[in-house]
């Protein structure tokens, strides 16, 4: 299985109740979702990460970059929170969903 890493960027940016929500809630090993966005009109590989259905913000560009192209080929990824950067800035544990095998 790969493994990859990365701080969680943009939630700066998101919403005070977002941020308020996340900070309050997320803890060491919370489960949250990637979302491709190729619409996104800053970066083509976009991928959002979310918490329990809401968008927090992104994998770091150059790792999205990386993992873009094999989740639009329906690979799926699973992100855990591994600890933090600062009080607000997750870091985050990134793998491929294992497929079963057939």
């Amino acid at each position: 299985m790969s493994q990859f890493n990365c701080e969680l960027m943009g939630l700066a940016y998101r919403p005070q109740a977002t941020k308020d929500f996340v900070l309050t809630t997320l803890t060491e090993g919370s489960v949250l979702t990637a979302r491709r966005e190729p619409t996104n009109q800053y970066d083509e590989n976009a991928i959002q990460v979310l918490f329990d259905g809401e968008f927090i913000g992104y994998i770091a560009k150059g790792l999205a970059e990386e993992l873009a192209p094999e989740m639009d080929a329906g690979r799926e990824l699973t992100i855990k929170v591994s600890g933090f950067v600062t009080p607000t800035k997750p870091y985050l544990d990134i793998d491929f969903l294992e497929e079963e095998a057939a």
